[in-house]
C-alpha cells in the first residue's frame, strides 16, 4: 500500500516522465526524423526509444546524452524544454488528477511500478551560464 504522502511525489514523477517523453517527440519531429532514424543516430533500439517517448521507462544518463547529442541539443537545454512542457500544469492548466485519475487502471499500474521510490530527488539550482554551454576546454 502506498502512503498518501508519497502518492503526490509518485504522480509528480509520472508527470515529469510524460513531459520528458513529449519533449523527445517534439525535438525528434522538429529534426524531421521518425523513431527509427533517431534510434539509429543515438545508438538506441527503436522499441527502447518508444518506451521513453511514451513515458513507459526512464532513460539512463548515457542514453539520454546520446539522444540529445543526436538531436543537436545540450542536456541542459533539453531539461529546460522538459520544464517548459510542465508549465501549463504548474500555471493552472490540466491538473495531475486530470491526467492520472485515481480510478484509471493504467494509473494504478504505473503507481504500483513507482511505489518503491525511496525519496524525491534533491533540487539543485545552478547559476545562469553562457548560452553556448560547455566548450570542452579545461578551466584555468
Amino acid at each position: 500500500m502506498i502512503r498518501k504522502d508519497r502518492l503526490g511525489y509518485i504522480l509528480e514523477a509520472m508527470e515529469y516522465l510524460e513531459a520528458l517523453g513529449e519533449t523527445l517527440v517534439v525535438l525528434r519531429r522538429r529534426a524531421g526524423w521518425n523513431q527509427k532514424e533517431l534510434a539509429k543516430k543515438a545508438r538506441v533500439g527503436p522499441s527502447q526509444l518508444s518506451k521513453y517517448e511514451n513515458a513507459r521507462q526512464w532513460p539512463d544518463l548515457p542514453v539520454l546524452l546520446r539522444v540529445t547529442g543526436a538531436l543537436d541539443t545540450s542536456l541542459g537545454k533539453f531539461f529546460l524544454a522538459v520544464d517548459r512542457a510542465l508549465e501549463p500544469t504548474r500555471l493552472g492548466g490540466a491538473t495531475i488528477g486530470d491526467r492520472y485519475p485515481a480510478n484509471d487502471p493504467g494509473t494504478k499500474h504505473s503507481v504500483s511500478r513507482l511505489k518503491d521510490v525511496a525519496s524525491p530527488p534533491p533540487t539543485i539550482e545552478y547559476p545562469p551560464g553562457p548560452e553556448e554551454g560547455y566548450d570542452g576546454r579545461k578551466d584555468g
